[in-house]
């Protein structure tokens, strides 16, 4: 997966238009049932009365996250639990059912609660390998998928993962790729842009992970940041070359 470092600061851009998920998968690992997730939000997660679903592979999966998760401390963001998840963390899991990763084909999703039909409840989701999914519908409804798209695996080399592009808000097979396994590397050293155009400007920004570089003096941007830290309109162009990894 390609890295945009700047320091150890996040950056979270999104359009104010876009419905993106909280808590988004950003690798995983066929083979070896292995996900990586991140809090793309702005607060904590609670994760640990959650449910994972895959209705594709024989009858409904229905078990909670607690139950199927092992933690990977190593690569996991240090602190980081299922009953803390916090903005910026990243949680490498161990899924314990193979069934639940199928290596051809399926389909992955997070609740919140065991309301398996409700757009509310599910949280993030991802399909691949062919149209076979079920709760896409759901999904599509919680507005962090779209109704039969899927990750095309088909050119995904040996010993490779689907990896969340750079830039990419995990809502549509589109924004994921395929590379060598980087578990552990997406999160607190990494930029997640979103969608921002290249003129550098966008509808809202939370700066408040990115506002001692800016107070730095190292950079001079065009912008008036109120008390919450938000703005309406930023010049990121003296940010572009960083941003495009430049």
């Amino acid at each position: 997966m390609r890295c945009l470092i700047l320091s150890v600061f996040t950056l979270f851009v999104s359009l104010s238009a876009t419905v993106q998920a909280q808590v988004i998968f950003t690798e995983i690992d066929l083979a070896n049932d292995r996900i990586e997730i991140v809090n793309a939000g702005e607060s904590m997660e609670d994760m640990s009365g959650w449910w994972v679903c895959n209705r594709f592979n024989g009858s409904p999966f229905y078990l909670t996250l607690a139950s199927q998760a092992t933690i990977d401390t190593q690569l996991s963001t240090a602190g980081a639990t299922l009953a803390s998840f916090l903005p910026g963390d990243i949680l490498v899991l161990d899924i314990a059912d193979a069934d639940f990763l199928p290596d051809d084909q399926g389909e992955f999703s997070l609740y919140s609660t065991n309301s398996f039909g409700s757009s509310a409840a599910i949280e993030t989701y991802v399909a691949w390998g062919a149209n076979v999914g079920v709760r896409d519908t759901v999904a599509n409804g919680a507005g962090i998928w779209t109704t039969n798209d899927f990750i095309d695996i088909a050119e995904m080399g040996v010993n490779e993962t689907i990896q969340l592009t750079i830039g990419e808000d995990s809502v549509e097979s589109t924004d994921f790729e395929f590379g060598s396994s980087t578990f552990g590397s997406f999160g607190a050293d990494e930029v997640l842009l979103g969608d921002v155009n290249l003129s550098g400007e966008v509808d809202f920004l939370d700066i408040s992970p990115f506002i001692g570089l800016l107070s730095s003096g190292e950079f001079q941007v065009e912008a008036d940041i109120d008390q919450n830290q938000s703005v309406d309109f930023l010049d990121i162009s003296p940010f572009i070359g960083i941003l495009s990894g430049s």
